[in-house]
């Protein structure tokens, strides 16, 4: 069975700091994935209140193993 590790990235106001947030999922079309999406939107647009514009995008998904996953799983903070 395959994990998935995804890689979300997070540009505010089009600037060119972006921030790279991974996650993991147990499927390629988990739908976790867009409640995770926003959920890091929601904590950017609070944490950034005068940010006009908070664009959270995938960038990644990548197969993995299963140590590799969890190993992923324990780095991974849903809540910024």
């Amino acid at each position: 069975m395959f994990h998935f590790v995804t890689t979300y990235v997070v540009t505010i106001d089009g600037s060119n700091s972006s921030y790279g947030i991974t996650g993991t999922t147990n499927s390629v079309d988990d739908p976790k994935r867009a409640t995770v999406k926003r959920t890091i939107e929601e904590q950017y647009r609070k944490r950034h209140p005068e940010a006009k514009h908070v664009a959270v995008v995938i960038q990644h998904i990548q197969p993995v193993d299963q140590e590799t996953y969890y190993k992923e799983s324990e780095n991974f903070l849903p809540i910024i």
